[in-house]
């Protein structure tokens, strides 16, 4: 949360009625960025997040993990 303060306009979180949840949307400049926060990302973590995002019509989503992982859309927090 630190480290995206300094780099964006707002962050908001986002929770359904039924749990599912984005950890941050970010926004900056009028567009929003989601991203999923873990430890160690798994496909299911990558998929959860692109449904969740096409519904909110974000365009960009990424799972953000402290270990390494191959899966498309991951990325870790030194890029951010």
């Amino acid at each position: 949360f630190n480290l995206l303060q300094s780099h964006f306009d707002k962050i908001y979180f986002y929770q359904t009625k039924a749990r599912a949840e984005i950890d941050f949307i970010v926004e900056k400049d009028k567009k929003n960025l989601a991203l999923e926060v873990k430890i160690q990302a798994v496909t299911g973590d990558v998929k959860r997040l692109e449904r969740l995002s096409q519904r909110l019509k974000i365009d960009q989503f990424y799972v953000v993990s402290q270990k390494y992982c191959r899966f498309p859309k991951v990325i870790y927090p030194f890029q951010l």
